[in-house]
């Protein structure tokens, strides 16, 4: 037990400090949030190799095909959809109705052509 005769109080010259066991509720609360920021996580991975991303992108190149492209953004997902209008060495220039944007062809999760869009 810690001296504490020098305190003036006889209930805090008594208390008995639970040490640890004081702060298993913050522990046990960080854990919880850090299970629930798991479960959101959203798995920002692709299927596709990279020759099978360069090979789809330059079929939508060639033939001025409408594609949705699924790339990572602020830890979720986001679809553009446009036509691809400039290759470049690592990335690609994608014309939205938005407008123009470029994309690193690694952050490429997923390539669809739009059926129908002219």
């Amino acid at each position: 037990m810690m001296e504490r005769a020098y305190l003036p109080y006889r209930s805090a010259r008594e208390h008995k400090d639970r040490g640890m066991a004081k702060w298993m509720g913050f522990f046990l609360s960080e854990h919880t949030t850090s299970l629930k920021d798991e479960k959101k996580r959203i798995d920002q991975t692709s299927m596709l190799t990279m020759e099978e991303k360069w090979m789809l992108l330059s079929q939508l190149y060639v033939g001025k095909l409408q594609a949705s492209i699924t790339i990572p953004y602020r830890m979720m997902r986001q679809t553009l959809i446009g036509e691809v209008s400039e290759l470049y060495e690592s990335e690609i220039s994608l014309k939205t109705e938005e407008g123009y944007r470029r994309i690193a062809v690694e952050d490429i999760l997923q390539i669809q052509l739009v059926e129908g869009a002219e």
